[in-house]
C-alpha cells in the first residue's frame, strides 16, 4: 500500500522543480513587462549590471529595449535619465589603450550581454569595413512583428498545440518572443491564447497503426518509428532499422550553424538538458550547456537510435520491445 504513495511523492517533487507556462498572475507597472524568465534589469545608476545566463523569478519586469528602473521603482525609457546615464555609458573607452597597426582604427566591438547596456571591447578594422552606426550590447537590432515582445532573456514560449510545457531555467537567445498570455501557431505567429484553434487542432498525435509491422529489419537490428522531416506535430511516421545493440549516439557539437543537424534537431547556441521517453522533464541546471544540436520542444532523444523522435511516438504501442 505504500509503493502507489511513494511513487506519488516522488513525481510530485520532480515536477515541482519544472517552470512551468502559465498565464500572467500579476498586474505590472506601466512600462514594465510580466515574464516567467526573469533577467537582471539596468538602472539609471547601475546602467551596465553584470548578469548571469540564468532565469530570475517570474514577474514584472523592465523591457530590454530602451527602459531602466529609476530610483523611485519605475521602468523609465534611458534617455529620461539623463547626462547622467550618458557620461557613465561614455567613461568606458576600450580603444584608449590600444594601438592599431597601419591602415587600421580601433572600435568598440559589442560583446553578447543578457542586459543591455555591456562593456564593448576594442577591435581594430580597416576603415572601410566600420559600421554605419553603433549598435550598443542588449539593444534592439531586429522588428519584432505583432504580439511579439523584444528580450535579451528569452524563455519558452507556449503554442496553440502545447498550451502549458516544462521549461528549463536558463535564457535563450535574445529575439523576439510571445509574451505570457500569447501563443506561437504553426505558421509561427503570436496571437491571444483565446484566439487558439479550438480542440488543439495544431496538434494532432498519430493514429495509424505502428509503422513497423510493415518493416521487415535484417538480423541483429530492430524497427523504430521515426517521424520525418518534422519539427512539430502532426508528423509523418516511418519505420526505419537500426542496430539491436546501438546505444545512445552523442550529440553532434557544432561550432557554425545549423546545416550540420540531423533530421528533426536544431542547432542551439545555448544548449539544454534534453529529455527521453524514461524521463521526458529532466531537472535541469540553470545555465546553458554547449552550443549544439538539440531536440526541439515536443521532441525526445531516443536512447536506441540517439535520434530525436516526436514524444508520441513514446507510447508503448509505437515501440518495438
Amino acid at each position: 500500500m505504500t509503493r502507489p504513495i511513494n511513487i506519488a511523492i516522488l513525481f510530485g517533487s520532480v515536477f515541482a522543480t519544472l517552470t512551468l507556462i502559465n498565464a500572467q498572475d500579476q498586474q505590472c507597472k506601466p512600462n514594465e513587462i510580466y515574464t516567467s524568465c526573469g533577467s537582471c534589469e539596468a538602472t539609471c545608476d547601475n546602467p551596465q549590471p553584470m548578469c548571469t545566463m540564468m532565469c530570475r523569478p517570474a514577474g514584472c519586469y523592465c523591457p530590454a529595449s530602451g527602459f531602466v528602473r529609476n530610483g523611485n521603482g519605475d521602468c523609465v525609457p534611458a534617455s529620461v535619465c539623463g547626462a547622467k546615464m550618458v557620461q557613465k555609458r561614455n567613461t568606458v573607452d576600450p580603444c584608449a589603450t590600444t594601438t592599431c597597426g597601419p591602415k587600421e582604427i580601433c572600435v568598440p566591438k559589442e560583446v553578447q550581454c543578457i542586459r543591455a547596456p555591456c562593456n564593448p571591447i576594442p577591435e581594430c578594422v580597416i576603415p572601410k569595413e566600420r559600421s554605419k552606426r553603433q549598435v550598443f550590447p542588449g539593444e534592439q537590432t531586429q522588428t519584432c512583428k505583432p504580439n511579439e515582445q523584444y528580450t535579451t532573456c528569452g524563455g519558452c514560449e507556449s503554442t496553440c498545440g502545447q498550451p502549458s510545457l516544462a521549461c528549463a531555467a536558463m535564457c535563450r537567445p535574445a529575439g523576439c518572443y510571445c509574451p505570457s498570455g500569447f501563443s506561437r501557431t504553426m505558421n509561427g505567429d503570436c496571437v491571444h491564447d483565446s484566439q487558439c484553434p479550438t480542440g488543439n487542432s495544431e496538434f494532432i498525435p498519430p493514429t495509424e497503426s505502428n509503422p513497423c509491422n510493415l518493416v521487415d529489419c535484417p538480423p541483429n537490428h530492430r524497427c523504430i518509428p521515426m517521424p520525418v522531416n518534422c519539427l512539430r506535430g502532426p508528423c509523418q511516421v516511418e519505420g526505419r532499422c537500426v542496430s539491436a545493440g546501438l546505444g545512445r549516439v552523442a550529440r553532434s557539437l557544432v561550432t557554425a550553424d545549423s546545416t550540420q543537424c540531423d533530421l528533426n534537431e536544431v542547432f542551439e547556441t545555448c544548449g539544454y538538458c534534453e529529455g527521453t521517453c524514461e524521463d521526458r522533464h529532466p531537472t535541469c541546471e540553470s545555465g546553458c550547456e554547449k552550443p549544439g544540436c538539440y531536440c526541439p520542444r515536443g521532441f525526445i532523444r531516443d536512447k536506441l537510435s540517439g535520434r530525436c523522435l516526436h514524444e508520441t511516438l513514446c507510447d508503448p504501442t509505437w515501440r518495438m520491445h
